[in-house]
């Protein structure tokens, strides 16, 4: 059994209210830190691996590109078989 926690950093843009009709930039940055997670169980003399990862566990929803998606937490499973 193996497990593995990692944390990114993150630049994100956010909208915030204009305050008067000549500010041009509605959007403003914001940072940040994601916590992921990996964790796998290797069996069959470690050739073959279950696996389970967790993106933006405490999901930290943000843009990271003007106009982008909204990003939260992500979850992912694997089965590895090495031959």
């Amino acid at each position: 059994m193996g497990a593995e926690e990692w944390v990114s950093y993150f630049k994100s843009w956010y909208h915030r209210e204009m305050r008067n009709e000549n500010d041009m930039c509605p959007l403003k940055w914001r940072h940040g830190y994601l916590l992921n997670l990996r964790a796998g169980y290797r069996f069959w003399h470690e050739q073959a691996e279950l696996a389970v990862s967790v993106y933006n566990m405490l999901n930290d929803r943000h843009v990271e590109s003007p106009g982008g998606d909204v990003i939260g937490s992500r979850v992912m499973g694997w089965f590895t078989l090495r031959l």
